[in-house]
């Protein structure tokens, strides 16, 4: 079984593991004090934002070698 979605979310596993709980986190309190106390609807809200943000903080902070390097640990676009 292969699945390209979970794959393309692989990719950005690394960047999720750094940066989920600052996504999850920041959900579930905006939901909290807009009064959303459902279980179900903070569990799918925080599983979502909680992937697609680190995702997200990934893309643009490869753009930049000072970001790229600051956020994610990894070496300048320039060297080899």
């Amino acid at each position: 079984m292969r699945s390209e979605f979970l794959a393309f979310i692989g990719n950005y596993s690394y960047s999720t593991y750094l940066f989920h709980v600052f996504f999850t986190a920041t959900s579930r309190i905006t939901a909290k004090s807009t009064g959303i106390n459902d279980i179900w609807l903070l569990f799918i809200l925080g599983t979502t934002l909680g992937t697609a943000g680190p995702i997200l903080v990934e893309v643009v902070a490869s753009r930049y070698d000072i970001t790229r390097t600051l956020l994610l640990g990894k070496r300048s676009a320039n060297r080899k």
